[in-house]
């Protein structure tokens, strides 16, 4: 990979994390007011709070470009691989992204 193609990579990536970060986080917000008739959904509120969360962490830490950003962003496309199955193929092609040796230099790690 040259390295034009890892900042459209690390591009693509903030984007997918960025979008589902802000689908997650609504999802939550949507949960945490059913919450309120139902104590039921509160395992819901943390579940997709963490996802949120790990979403919003790999989108800052792949702007930062460092090895946080890198971790969240392996997480992260494991989560795309299991939790969301239409995303499985991004999620994959992500994992194979990140073990480059280019994209890890990229990234702050040797």
């Amino acid at each position: 990979m040259n390295t034009e193609q890892v900042n459209k990579s690390i591009k693509q990536m903030r984007q997918m994390f960025g979008f589902f970060g802000i689908l997650t986080s609504l999802g939550a917000i949507l949960t945490l007011f059913s919450s309120f008739s139902d104590s039921s959904y509160l395992i819901g509120v943390v579940i997709e709070g963490a996802l949120a969360a790990c979403f919003w962490i790999a989108f800052k830490g792949l702007g930062d470009r460092n090895k946080t950003g890198l971790n969240f962003a392996r997480v992260c496309s494991g989560i795309f691989i299991l939790a969301f199955p239409i995303l499985t193929i991004f999620g994959i092609i992500y994992l194979i992204k990140l073990s480059k040796t280019e994209m890890m230099e990229a990234l702050g790690v040797e």
